[in-house]
């Protein structure tokens, strides 16, 4: 009886242990930020919901309207999330932001004719470059830029409708590493490099000056190639 009973709280110890590891491990591939009401706000990168990217917090970008914009926004504790901000522009678009407590974490929504187009979400450097690509796969171009001394590298999935900018340390200049954390993803509806470009400035820009600003950028736009040293175009 008493082997039996020794038994049984080996096994509920042990059962413990393992759930214990499997919510640590499935925590650093999750990104969260608290509101005032005690709810979170998933990265959605890694998600096991229905909802997936380009579909973040159940936003669609090319789906999605105003109206569900600023449902989402309202949802979210004044506490929480005390930082908002609404700005139109000539173009008719419309940029909106939300900015966390502690000022860590920052959606930016932008809307065009009332539709949602384009969610940048920015993140502390808690997700890096290795588990984006070993969970999405590798991604189809990257951007890498030196200007000023500092080094700008970002990573495009215009076919899954995201892209990611990087936070690369300055010593890693002209170098892709898996190490690398993610400093902020983007979604939008899927396509492919050009028609993310231009959804990406259209807003902002306008249609003249963002059809301009996407010739511009696309010179800067690489395959991927995988991990290690790659040419970074240099501007002065």
């Amino acid at each position: 009886m008493k082997q039996r009973s020794l038994f049984i709280i080996v096994m509920v110890t042990l059962l413990i242990a393992a759930s214990c590891t499997a919510k640590e491990s499935n925590s650093s591939l999750v990104t969260q930020a608290a509101a005032d009401d005690g709810s979170k706000i998933d990265s959605g990168l890694f998600s096991t919901s229905s909802c997936k990217p380009p579909c973040w917090q159940n936003l669609i970008p090319g789906k999605s309207n105003n109206v569900e914009v600023d449902s989402f926004i309202s949802s979210l504790g004044d506490i929480g999330w005390p930082f908002r901000k609404n700005h139109p522009y000539e173009s008719k678009c419309v940029w909106k932001r939300i900015i966390d407590s502690e000022r860590h974490y920052m959606a930016d929504f932008y809307l065009e004719s009332e539709t949602l187009t384009f969610i940048q979400w920015s993140m502390p450097p808690e997700i890096t470059l290795e588990q984006i690509v070993d969970y999405y796969g590798p991604p189809q171009y990257f951007r890498a830029v030196i200007n000023k001394d500092y080094y700008f590298l970002d990573v495009y999935y215009p076919a899954l409708g995201m892209a990611f900018e990087i936070s690369p340390r300055q010593e890693d200049i002209s170098y892709i590493l898996p190490d690398m954390p993610i400093r902020a993803a983007q979604y939008f509806s899927s396509g492919d490099i050009n028609s993310y470009l231009f959804t990406k400035f259209s807003c902002s820009y306008g249609v003249e000056l963002a059809i301009n600003a996407v010739e511009n950028e696309i010179n800067n736009i690489q395959p991927w190639s995988g991990y290690g040293e790659i040419k970074a175009i240099s501007y002065p």
